[in-house]
């Protein structure tokens, strides 16, 4: 959609019982949505089917902070763009508005509807 944002299509194998997923089995019932019940049923990707097996582990990156000129004007930005942001949601988009540029103050809203 975006440049810079990755779009990932997984295919996943269709199950007898159902739609297993990285989230649980989507029955409804959370008991069963267990990380060690979903490694049991099959959830371990299998050597050679992963798709990071060869990359390359990124470099530590630091957290930055901006300065609190530039966070309050981003905040501005990112409650202009969306006005339904509110709360941690507005305060995660002033954060990439502030650090990654003013053009993801109306994709993080957009991202959220």
């Amino acid at each position: 959609r975006w440049a810079n944002h990755v779009n990932a299509h997984i295919t996943m194998r269709a199950h007898v019982d159902g739609q297993e997923g990285a989230c649980g089995n989507f029955n409804n019932n959370p008991e069963d949505d267990t990380n060690e019940l979903i490694e049991a049923r099959g959830g371990q990707v299998s050597p050679g089917e992963g798709l990071f097996d060869h990359m390359v582990p990124p470099k530590p990156m630091p957290i930055v902070d901006c300065p609190q000129e530039q966070k309050d004007k981003a905040r501005a930005l990112c409650a202009a763009e969306q006005p339904s942001l509110q709360g941690r949601l507005l305060e995660l988009c002033a954060y990439d508005a502030c650090i990654v540029g003013p053009q993801y103050a109306a994709q993080d809203g957009m991202a959220e509807s």
